[in-house]
């Protein structure tokens, strides 16, 4: 005859990856900047 307790649960591990399994490096991509944009130069008003 059984017991009315429940089995014990496992302790220290984690469920994560199973232990071996290598992963993957992210993809990279290109960099890309934005373009230098210079300031815009004030037009005199003829008065």
């Amino acid at each position: 005859m059984g017991t009315p307790t429940s089995p014990p649960k496992t302790r220290g591990k984690y469920s994560g990856w199973k232990q071996g399994r290598k992963g993957r490096k992210r993809k990279t991509y290109p960099i890309s900047k934005k373009s230098y944009s210079r300031a815009k130069k004030a037009k005199k008003e003829a008065a």
